[in-house]
């Protein structure tokens, strides 16, 4: 009874091996896959840094390689935390820099697309590419934001802005819905080129104004607590940004 008890205990652990191991195993799989999972959705070129960030591939703020037509891929500058993140910067000009061709509607400036120290302008057809929801515009010593509804605004870098239903701009944008708030539609002109003197006067008082095309480059401002206006080219980092 001995050798059957011992040979039945003998039996009993040798399963509960077998079953450890085959668990093991299965676990180590199941890693080696998830490993697998992760390395090649990081790995993926997505479209923009708003595809990167729905498919999960965000690593926070800096360079991204991205591919939004299929023709080659190419390196962006991606803000990923702020205002939902998925943010393409499209639009940058550093204190002082201009840009020969800044006043037509294809590239000017660096094709560096993924650095903030130089100026540059991606064409209007990408930056209309990458803004399918809003365009927001900042300037680096104004703590206030624009954002524009690219659902009624196609960017076009050449045309008073205000003329081609761009004229409404919201100082604030919900990422969890797409939608707007705190409209002031007195800025009738806050893309393209040129401003109206609405532009720069009562309920803009609210929100900061922009000018995109501007004497090779980008002109912010707000209006002061005086009947002057800040003028911020050439002295603040004025940068235009398409989810």
């Amino acid at each position: 009874m001995k050798m059957k008890k011992s040979g039945l205990i003998s039996c009993i652990a040798l399963s509960a091996l077998a079953v450890s191991a085959q668990a093991q195993s299965t676990s180590y799989e199941f890693r080696q896959q998830v490993s697998g999972l992760k390395s090649s959705k990081f790995d993926q070129v997505y479209e923009s840094c708003k595809a990167t960030l729905d498919a999960g591939a965000s690593q926070g703020d800096g360079m991204y390689t991205i591919d939004p037509t299929g023709s080659g891929p190419f390196e962006v500058y991606c803000d990923m935390t702020t205002d939902g993140g998925g943010w393409t910067l499209v639009m940058n000009q550093p204190p002082g820099q201009r840009a020969a061709g800044w006043d037509s509607n294809g590239r000017a400036g660096s094709s560096e697309f993924q650095r903030t120290d130089v100026v540059f302008k991606m064409s209007d057809a990408m930056i209309n590419q990458f803004g399918t929801q809003a365009f927001r515009l900042t300037a680096s010593s104004m703590a206030e934001k624009g954002f524009v509804d690219t659902s009624v605004c196609n960017y076009v870098h050449t045309v008073n802005q205000g003329a081609v239903g761009c004229n409404a701009v919201y100082s604030a944008f919900d990422p969890s819905d797409g939608s707007f708030s705190n409209s002031v539609s007195a800025c009738s002109s806050t893309l393209g080129k040129g401003i109206s003197s609405t532009a720069t006067s009562g309920a803009c008082a609210r929100t900061p104004w922009f000018i995109t095309n501007h004497n090779g480059g980008m002109m912010a401002g707000k209006k002061s607590s005086s009947t002057s206006h800040l003028h911020l080219q050439g002295t603040d980092t004025v940068q235009m940004w398409a989810r």
